[in-house]
């Protein structure tokens, strides 16, 4: 299946806001999404996903090492972000969450890497 790339890119702004709504929901909204994971299994599930998202974007974002690191480094950026911002609607920021996001990124990195490896 080949899909366009504005189309993978769209759907990967489409996701990362998502993620950035959900993650800003006041605490008693959270309270009618209720998914039964482990709250840093969530956190690492949905950057890994993001992660896997931003290499099929941009598929040079994993070719080499130092690219990989360079896309890991943005994506633990932007969770670094969605943690500090939390506050601003009454949820907490957590030191643990990023940890989380930035190992399911780069569990997300991998996969992606192992994938296109594996297709070249």
């Amino acid at each position: 299946m080949n899909v366009s790339l504005a189309y993978r890119r769209l759907l990967l702004a489409g996701y990362a806001l998502l993620l950035v709504t959900l993650t800003h929901l006041p605490p008693r909204a959270l309270s009618t999404i209720d998914i039964a994971l482990w709250d840093k299994a969530k956190h690492a599930i949905a950057y890994a996903l993001l992660a896997l998202l931003v290499a099929w974007a941009r598929p040079a974002s994993v070719r080499t090492f130092g690219a990989a690191g360079a896309t890991w480094c943005a994506i633990a950026l932007f969770a670094a972000a969605d943690e500090f911002t939390q506050p601003l609607v009454e949820r907490s920021m957590e030191g643990f969450d990023w940890i989380a996001d930035s190992l399911g990124a780069a569990a997300g990195l991998l996969v992606a890497a192992l994938i296109m490896r594996r297709r070249a």
